[in-house]
């Protein structure tokens, strides 16, 4: 994959002058590192795009607000009688009367048929399905022929020049919207959920960014070796393409940053919801003794282990905690022998699931970083993904369940200051308050 640090890829633009190359980045990156992205896991079906749509139709107003904010359904929660969303909820409670928060649906949601917060809007899905269709049409009537396209494609004969024609009046159609919200809401501070993603999410900060908006992205999970955070060389060092990049990331704490190659300043501010919830979990009484954390593209090696798991330790309570992208109701079939084995799904909060049960495993997943905050270490099932993810000093790495014999516990006393920030308000308050000024 030599061919992605050719210099060339930063002179092939869209028709509208957009870059290519941060539009394709992440799959890319992905395809570098041979893993799927999850537009090309999971896909809403016909009738359940329309219904979500006419569903949210009373949701789509926005206000005039100084911050934006571009959130994901995914981080809804109802708990203590409500329901609210456990990232940038936070971020909404520190200034409630200055901020509009905007919520895509995540492939798992469920239709929104409730809102959480007074300035809460569905309006950019609305904004991305129109310019989908608009895309759709005009490129099979009037297809852009550029050699442009014709020359990325010739370097990455994976993405199709059709393709990239359809891409070309999204971007086209999703700018010009883009554009309208931001002079409807009149932000001076965006907060973008996986803006350091590239994509449509790339085209959200060039846009704002040309009209004088701060951009912040929020980390969400872990970024060690991770598509959106991993820069080939060509990107790190050009201007240009970090139009297309936040200019700030709040992270969890001081210790993601060397795992970051973007130029943007890095500001740590913590997990406030992890945060709570070390506090509220601490009396948990035990339930089961082992938690695998499931992962969707992880399903063809983590099956058989958990099966095996079983075997070797029958007597033993294992839980299996679904990914959001993952339904109990696919997988009970799988389990229906396995007296030992009882499914969790996010109905169960997942600190609640790891302080109940002994030890927890998994491969790739954001929650055994987050089970260090509890004072624990995580147990890491050796592959490809894994080592790929995890530094080779973190965690307890295992290769099959009998390696779990030798572990009588996972408790460790570790310093989690590095990983996790513990002053979320006034380091988020200050900076925010910072850019409103300026």
């Amino acid at each position: 994959m030599e061919i992605l640090n050719k210099p060339e890829l930063l002179k092939l633009h869209f028709s509208n002058g957009m870059l290519l190359l941060p539009y394709y980045h992440c799959r890319l990156m992905a395809r570098r590192k041979n893993i799927q992205s999850p537009d090309e896991r999971y896909s809403f079906s016909s009738f359940r795009k329309v219904a979500m749509l006419l569903r949210g139709l009373r949701y789509i107003s926005v206000k005039k607000r100084q911050i934006l904010c571009l959130s994901n359904t995914r981080w809804e929660r109802y708990e203590n009688g409500k329901w609210q969303n456990i990232l940038h909820g936070y971020y909404y409670d520190l200034f409630p009367n200055n901020f509009q928060l905007i919520e895509r649906w995540d492939v798992s949601s469920r239709w929104r048929t409730f809102k959480s917060y007074d300035s809460l809007s569905v309006i950019d899905n609305y904004l991305t399905a129109l310019s989908r269709m608009l895309a759709s049409f005009m490129s099979t009537i009037r297809p852009i022929k550029r050699d442009d396209f014709n020359r990325f494609s010739d370097c990455f004969p994976f993405i199709d020049r059709k393709e990239i024609e359809y891409d070309d009046y999204f971007v086209r159609f999703y700018s010009f919207f883009i554009k309208l919200l931001l002079c409807l809401v009149k932000p001076k501070v965006l907060l973008l959920h996986c803006g350091s993603y590239g994509g449509g999410l790339g085209v959200i900060c060039k846009v704002a960014k040309s009209k004088g908006v701060s951009v912040v992205d929020i980390q969400h999970g872990q970024i060690f070796n991770h598509k959106a955070y991993t820069a080939f060389d060509i990107e790190a060092t050009s201007k240009e393409y970090m139009e297309y990049m936040p200019d700030y990331l709040y992270s969890f704490g001081e210790y993601w940053s060397k795992y970051v190659d973007w130029n943007y300043k890095i500001i740590a501010v913590g997990n406030p919801y992890l945060n709570e919830c070390v506090k509220q979990t601490a009396s948990t009484p035990l339930y089961g003794d082992y938690l695998v954390l499931s992962q969707p593209h992880e399903k063809s090696s983590q099956m058989p282990f958990i099966f095996e798991l079983s075997k070797t330790f029958p007597t033993s309570k294992i839980v299996v905690r679904l990914h959001p992208d993952e339904n109990v109701e696919s997988y009970i079939v799988y389990f229906n022998n396995c007296p030992n084995i009882e499914l969790s799904d996010s109905s169960v909060n997942l600190y609640c699931d790891m302080c109940r049960c002994r030890f927890v495993i998994g491969w790739c997943s954001t929650a055994l970083y987050e089970l260090m905050a509890f004072g624990r270490c995580p147990i890491i099932v050796r592959n490809d993904l894994s080592k790929g993810r995890f530094p080779s000093d973190l965690g307890i790495w295992i290769d099959t369940p009998e390696d779990l014999k030798g572990i009588k516990s996972d408790k460790i006393k570790i310093d989690t200051n590095g990983l996790w920030h513990q002053n979320f308000e006034i380091s988020v308050r200050n900076h925010i308050e910072y850019l409103l000024k300026n």
